[in-house]
Formats: structure tokens, C-alpha cells, sequence
């Protein structure tokens, strides 16, 4: 079943995280994790967990459900490499991928991050996915993503990135 159906579309939901997100959010990192789709490549403890999900609950901090059973989550986050940049992360249960969530999410979420940081500029939207993470590569690039050239400096800190700009009209 796909989101754009009008039967399938009516529970889903987008709202902030709350605090009985965290296990969730920690099985669904460390499952992508084992897959080797992140940068880090480091089990994150339930204790450490906890203290990452306080202190970005705070920020832009998303969920998507579907009859009240979340199944994704999308951050937005000041980046402290890029100069002028916010990045992006996004996750799915893999039995919702491919069915147009993730796109809704993504598309509702950015808007509602412009509206939340109210900047008269366009920010600058980044997603930092690894080179052979196929999947993320095509999922950002057909929702409006373009791959750009970075520094040296920026692939010391990203080795093995490709880095992907939303499309906004604004030269970076």
C-alpha cells in the first residue's frame, strides 16, 4: 500500500518527539547501524542514548505514525562544520520504506522547519549519507536533493560522503 492513497493516508500523523519515543528511536539507529548505513560504526548504550535523545529532543526533532504506532523519526540540526548548514537525518522502519512516508515526512517536516526557524533567507538543507548507502542516496535525490562538491576539510570530517543539497534557489 502507498501513502497517496486516500484509504491509507487518513491515520498517518507527524508531531514533535516526545519522551516516550526514546526506545523506539534507539532500536530503529541501532538497527541501520548494524547495517552499516551510518558513520559511526559504534553500538550506542541505552545510557548514552538517553543523553543524545534529551538533548535533541530539544531541537528540531520529528516522528510519523500511523494509527498511533510510530514507525519514523527526521532531525534537522545546526551543523558545527558546515558554515551556514543544517543537516538533515531521517529513518524508517524498513517495513514503511518505499511507500511514500518517507517522502511526506521529509517534505512536511522541511516546511515546518522554515516555518520554526523563521530565517528571511532560505537555509541551507544538507543530507551526509555514505556512498554506497544506495537507498538514501536515490530517496534524497528524488525528493528535490542535489549532490554537491565539498572541501578537503569537509571530507576529513566525512570520509566516504556524498553530501546532498535541498534544492532551494540559493547558490551555497
Amino acid at each position: 500500500m502507498r501513502l497517496n492513497s486516500k484509504k491509507n493516508n487518513t491515520n498517518v500523523k507527524i508531531s514533535k518527539v516526545n519522551s516516550g519515543d526514546e526506545n523506539w528511536i534507539f532500536l530503529l539507529y541501532n538497527y541501520y547501524l548494524r547495517k552499516n548505513l551510518y558513520f559511526s560504526n559504534t553500538s550506542v548504550s541505552k545510557k548514552n542514548h538517553r543523553i543524545w535523545f534529551l538533548k535533541k529532543r530539544k531541537q528540531f526533532f520529528i516522528k510519523i505514525s500511523k494509527n498511533k504506532a510510530n514507525f519514523g523519526y527526521m532531525r534537522i540540526e545546526k551543523s558545527n562544520i558546515i558554515k551556514n548548514a543544517f543537516i538533515i537525518s531521517i529513518a524508517l522502519k524498513k517495513k514503511y520504506t518505499s511507500q511514500g512516508y518517507g517522502r511526506y515526512l521529509l517534505n512536511t517536516g522541511i516546511k515546518k522547519f522554515k516555518k520554526k526557524i523563521n530565517s528571511p533567507k532560505n537555509p541551507h538543507i544538507l543530507a551526509i549519507v555514505k556512498k554506497k548507502n544506495t537507498m538514501s542516496k536515490k530517496f534524497f535525490i528524488s525528493n528535490n536533493f542535489k549532490k554537491i562538491k565539498i572541501s578537503k576539510f569537509i571530507k576529513q570530517n566525512y570520509n566516504d560522503a556524498l553530501i546532498l543539497k535541498y534544492k532551494n534557489n540559493e547558490k551555497f
